[in-house]
């Protein structure tokens, strides 16, 4: 389930020992978005707030979107909640 106004694209995959869960998130800091594990349902939430910025010039188009969003996907195989854990990385940082 994707409840967004900025969804960004996501790849689940499994391997023998794990459930990946790559989500893209453009544009937001990893104190932006939580994530949490519960009844095999993993759901990632957060906000991106727009900037306050001076307009300098004209603006011609602007496609930066602003809000909350919150995913929600039931995972296909059993997960031990207490030994899931999570990892925030920037491309940037790559």
């Amino acid at each position: 389930m994707v409840l967004s106004p900025f969804p960004g694209s996501q790849i689940v995959s499994e391997t023998d020992n794990e459930i990946l869960d790559e989500a893209e998130l453009p544009g937001l800091k990893k104190d932006e978005v939580t994530g949490s594990l519960e009844n095999n349902v993993l759901t990632i939430k957060g906000e991106r707030k727009q900037e306050e910025k001076k307009k300098q010039g004209t603006y011609y188009s602007t496609e930066r979107y602003y809000g909350s969003f919150y995913r929600a996907l039931h995972l296909p195989t059993p997960v031990d909640d207490k030994n899931a854990h999570a990892q925030f990385k920037s491309r940037l940082d790559c």
